[in-house]
């Protein structure tokens, strides 16, 4: 499996790396649905693809349903699912006003992680990553320009 990235220069002068490049990840399309997801489980296992889309339907609710219950989520091969919490920028000076009202939740995951040792040093890779490799898009055209019009996605 091979990512595609491109160069990219950092042009905003208030940027620490001003004038320097940078690697961005160019994506094949906006994103994979959960159709397209089933039709890629349905060839891999022996599950209809009508049954694939019913679960993952039901993920997103089975989900939020223990996360809100104060679980973390675990699933196998992807990783762990939980919820954070989203503080006042700066913090607060006094505890007393840090109230449940004054924090809003946010989705944590943690993807799951392989050890290797190799010369007698133990490293952890995310095990979704494992069979990655990067290739520079030579065929790239940069996305236009949304218009000001506003009415966007």
């Amino acid at each position: 499996m091979s990512q595609k990235f491109i160069k990219k220069k950092q042009t905003s002068p208030k940027s620490l790396g001003y004038g320097k490049y940078y690697a961005k990840a160019v994506y094949n399309q906006k994103h994979i649905t959960t159709r397209q997801l089933a039709d890629f489980i349905q060839t891999q296992a022996s599950v209809k693809r009508s049954d694939c889309i019913a679960v993952l339907d039901e993920l997103g609710f089975a989900l939020r349903h223990f996360i809100g219950l104060g679980e973390k989520v675990k699933i196998e091969n992807v990783g762990i699912f939980k919820c954070g919490l989203r503080n006042k920028r700066g913090g607060f000076e006094d505890a007393k006003d840090l109230t449940a009202s004054s924090l809003s939740p946010r989705i944590l995951f943690q993807p799951e992680y392989t050890t290797s040792t190799q010369n007698g040093v133990t490293r952890a890779a995310v095990a979704m990553l494992g069979d990655i490799t990067f290739e520079e898009a030579t065929d790239y055209e940069a996305p236009k320009e949304a218009s000001s019009q506003g009415g966007g996605e």
